[in-house]
């Protein structure tokens, strides 16, 4: 028995240079397999990530674009006469509603001309729209979400209030509209806006 283990010891000092290039090989194995592992999970890792921010993305714009309220400012936005049914208490009540009016409601406070029903209902409906806006730009800035994510669902929206109207109506209404985000301080939605001013 002693005669063997002298012999594998003997080979062993034999081949130690092969063995040593044996084990150079391995490591470097090795190393390539640690790299391909570490890639695979990099990958997996950032499609989880990836597919988390979609599921956020469509999540908020899910919530924006079912909100009553931010829906009536969307249709407002678009600029046409329209008849609109706001809530009021457990009814809901029709307003004729067109760009003038709009630009009237969004006016600044004055304590000579107090806001009617309708004004508050407007003003209500851009509250909520811009606070949503506000969401998905914090969104961006923590970058929860990449700002190339975000402009496909909102790309009207910029376009309308980052371009001047087609005519002196929708100018009117554009420039009241941002009058209206810088008097209430909505600075979320003015850097929101400015993501894609060129």
């Amino acid at each position: 028995m002693l005669g063997y283990f002298q012999q594998f010891l003997n080979w062993l000092a034999a081949n130690k240079d092969a063995l040593a290039g044996l084990a150079s090989i391995f490591a470097a194995l090795g190393t390539v397999v640690a790299v391909v592992i570490f890639c695979s999970g990099l990958r997996q890792y950032k499609k989880a990530e990836s597919w988390k921010r979609t599921e956020f993305l469509a999540k908020l714009y899910s919530e924006f674009s079912s909100d009553p309220a931010a829906i009536h400012a969307m249709w407002m936005l678009d600029g046409d006469d329209r008849k609109i049914f706001f809530e009021e208490g457990d009814k809901h009540k029709a307003y004729r509603i067109n760009q003038k009016i709009i630009v009237d409601a969004l006016r600044r406070y004055s304590p000579k001309r107090e806001f009617s029903q309708r004004e508050l209902h407007i003003r209500d409906s851009f509250d909520s729209f811009f606070v949503f806006i506000e969401q998905f730009d914090r969104a961006i800035q923590n970058r929860l979400v990449d700002k190339n994510e975000v402009r496909p669902y909102f790309a009207y929206w910029i376009a309308l209030l980052n371009e001047p109207g087609d005519n002196d109506d929708e100018e009117e209404l554009r420039r009241q509209v941002l009058d209206y985000v810088d008097v209430i301080g909505y600075q979320h939605v003015q850097r929101f806006l400015t993501r894609w001013n060129n």
